[in-house]
């Protein structure tokens, strides 16, 4: 008797370790199998299944497993809170709320079961939730800051589809536009032009996050010299970054112009160009033109944050949550300070998107 506790344990661990190093497939069949050989699991056995199960989105069966495990431990809050996750990412938005709220019974201070029941409130009213939401005020839990930032893009985005006369694609229609985007490389021009000084003082601007004056010394730059792609690309950049979308788009399109030397092609500038045209269009609504330049930031880097960013927008637009989210947990546990602030950026934005009255340039 005693042996088979030893290899139970064992096991336990051997599975919980997979699941620590992300191998959610192996963690899954060891969890299967103690479960196919024990008829009543300690606490924690269904629980892990579950989450493992969780993150291959296999949700209907990770809810299946969590419910089994709070029949026999009713008034876990670990499993509570779990559970509420997988009913939000399911759109079951009252027992998800209901699951946050049997937590603070017990625990009234849970920041985190707090803040998820705000994210409920942000999908029932968006437009009044925004104007006074801080998402540095979020409790710093990646898959909360996932969640969060893709509700707030898909309700903005939602709303610009809406006022196009249009909706989501679906997602053999998104698969059929990367097919195609991705069997159609254009050749490049041969661009021409100078670098200039002042495109130096705009990035350090850029990088100091004083948008405004990087907007100012690129302008200059192009004064000086027209056909600088440098200055395009910065001044494309802070405008983006101040929401002025239409003339962020093309500076950037004017930056791919005097810049696309074959032997350029995996400079990382382009990333850059790439990744805030392929966010800028997908502000606009422009999903499959979106789709389009963030093939090109995967092509260039597939590793580089900015990149990532934007392939886990489009990824959310064209209807791959799961994928989305997952890249965007790992954003945040990268560099939460960054994150934080194009977070606020997008909050920016998606309150002048869904508050009309106070839109200037989507």
């Amino acid at each position: 008797m005693l042996w088979k506790q030893i290899l139970f344990q064992y096991s336990f661990y051997k599975a919980q370790f997979f699941f620590g190093k992300k191998q959610y497939k192996k963690a899954c069949q060891v969890f299967k199998n103690l479960l196919a050989s024990h008829p009543f699991p300690p606490f924690g056995l269904h629980l892990y299944y579950g989450l493992s199960l969780a993150k291959l989105g296999e949700l209907d069966a990770a809810q299946e497993c969590l419910q089994k495990e709070l029949q026999q431990y009713p008034h876990s809050p670990i499993t509570h809170l779990f559970l509420g996750k997988i009913l939000y990412k399911q759109n079951s938005l009252p027992q998800a709320k209901e699951n946050f709220q049997k937590i603070l019974q017990h625990y009234p201070h849970n920041a985190l079961a707090k803040d998820y029941l705000k994210l409920l409130e942000f999908c029932q009213q968006p437009q009044t939730f925004l104007p006074s939401f801080n998402p540095l005020n979020l409790v710093p839990d990646a898959e909360l800051q996932a969640n969060f930032y893709q509700a707030v893009l898909q309700n903005a985005l939602r709303q610009i589809l809406h006022s196009k006369n249009m909706t989501f694609p679906s997602q053999e229609e998104s698969e059929q536009w990367k097919q195609k985007l991705q069997a159609r490389r254009n050749n490049f021009p041969s661009p021409s032009g100078k670098g200039d000084t002042l495109t130096y003082k705009a990035e350090d601007r850029i990088l100091g996050q004083d948008f405004s004056a990087a907007q100012k010394y690129a302008q200059q730059a192009l004064t000086l010299e027209p056909q600088n792609p440098q200055a395009h690309l910065y001044l494309g950049y802070s405008l983006f970054r101040q929401n002025q979308l239409t003339q962020a788009r093309k500076h950037l399109l004017a930056s791919l112009k005097y810049k696309m030397l074959p032997q350029l092609r995996q400079d990382i500038e382009f990333l850059y160009i790439f990744s805030t045209l392929a966010s800028t269009h997908l502000r606009l609504g422009n999903l499959r033109t979106a789709l389009h330049y963030s093939l090109w930031t995967e092509n260039i880097d597939p590793q580089d944050w900015e990149g990532r960013l934007c392939q886990a927008e489009v990824l959310l637009a064209l209807g791959n949550m799961h994928q989305s989210s997952r890249r965007l947990e790992e954003l945040f546990s990268e560099d939460p300070e960054e994150f934080g602030h194009r977070f606020q950026h997008l909050c920016l934005w998606a309150k002048e998107v869904l508050n009309p009255s106070t839109s200037s340039d989507c």
